[in-house]
This record gives structure tokens, C-alpha cells and sequence, in this order.
């Protein structure tokens, strides 16, 4: 008696957008469960070697992506699992309730992972700040944009430097003894 295949569609969120795993079953003839497929660049469509993809639940199982994406995890034992597929700082985790019964074959297909985008390094700001009434340097003084603050007071050409600044956007200056400087 030949088994037929079951396809089954699981929809899950991933970094804000929609990731589908289309699962094809068939049976294993070992009376174990087992699932394959491959780890795929959203962007590209290509393969990526090297991520971590896991069965967690009763019993644990693991393996990596080949150089093509490819993974298999063989004879696992039947029970509900969470699947997870991750690439450390390069890539979202997947993450999947699975339920393996025994002697199935799940073909996963292709499952898409978000690269991570990386966080802006941080910046600095430096420049001159002079009195507007008599355009003398303003010696001495620590400066302070949107509470970002100088390490040191400005040197004798009111020049100041402002290190480890979160990129965005900054709209007030401070030094100390003035009025506040705002750019809309």
C-alpha cells in the first residue's frame, strides 16, 4: 500500500516580515522521523552554509547547513519540537513548532532568512563656538549637544569634540554661560 504525500502550510513572523515553510510528509521506511531542506538568503535566493538548525523538545537534534544550505536531521524520535534555524549576527532566527510523528520524511523546501542589520556605529561631533557679540573663541567650557556632553572644555580656539554619539538627529547646543543654540 503506497502512503501518499500530505503538504501542510505553516506561516511564521520573522524581523517584521512573513517567512512560509511549505512542508511536504512521507513516510520513512525505518519507522524514525526525519526533515530536510535548505537555509536560503531572503535577498539573494542563494544558500547559506553554516547555519545552525536544531530540533528542541524531548530529545535534541542538530546539524548545519552545507555549503548549498542543505540540512538534514535524521531518525529523531516522534514528539513536538520547535525547529529553529540561526546564524548568529548575520541572520534572524527561525523559529517553527514542528510535530515529528513516526516514520515521516518532511521536506521543509526552502526557508528564507533576514540577514541582521547591524547597528550604526556610533559617531562624534566636533566644531568652534565663539560669543556672537564680541566673536571671541569661547575658552574653557564643555559643550553639550541634546545631552551628549564634551570629555574636555573647549581649548583656546573654542574648539570642542564630542565622541560616542548614537547616529539620529540633534537639534540643541549647550555651553555653559549661554543660551542655548537650536537648529529646527
Amino acid at each position: 500500500m503506497k502512503k501518499e504525500a500530505k503538504t501542510g502550510l505553516i506561516i511564521l513572523g520573522v524581523a517584521g516580515a512573513a517567512t512560509a515553510i511549505v512542508m511536504k510528509v512521507t513516510a520513512t521506511p525505518s519507522g524514525v522521523a526525519e526533515c530536510y531542506g535548505y537555509c536560503v538568503d531572503v535577498d539573494s535566493g542563494l544558500g547559506i552554509e553554516g547555519v545552525a538548525v536544531s530540533l528542541s523538545g524531548s530529545n535534541n537534534y542538530t546539524t548545519h547547513s552545507d555549503s548549498s544550505g542543505y540540512f538534514k536531521l535524521s531518525n529523531v524520535k516522534a514528539g513536538s519540537y520547535t525547529l529553529s534555524l540561526r546564524r548568529l549576527n548575520e541572520y534572524e532566527e527561525v523559529t517553527v513548532p514542528i510535530q515529528m510523528a513516526s516514520g515521516q520524511s518532511i521536506d521543509l523546501g526552502s526557508i528564507s532568512l533576514v540577514p541582521v542589520t547591524p547597528p550604526e556605529a556610533p559617531g562624534s561631533f566636533q566644531g568652534v563656538v565663539w560669543d556672537a557679540k564680541t566673536w571671541d573663541a569661547i575658552v574653557g567650557r564643555y559643550v553639550d549637544i541634546d545631552g551628549y556632553v564634551s570629555s574636555e572644555p573647549t581649548d583656546g580656539g573654542g574648539h570642542f569634540l564630542i565622541e560616542n554619539v548614537p547616529p539620529g538627529q540633534y537639534f540643541t547646543l549647550r555651553v555653559e554661560g549661554y543660551e542655548p543654540y537650536s537648529v529646527s
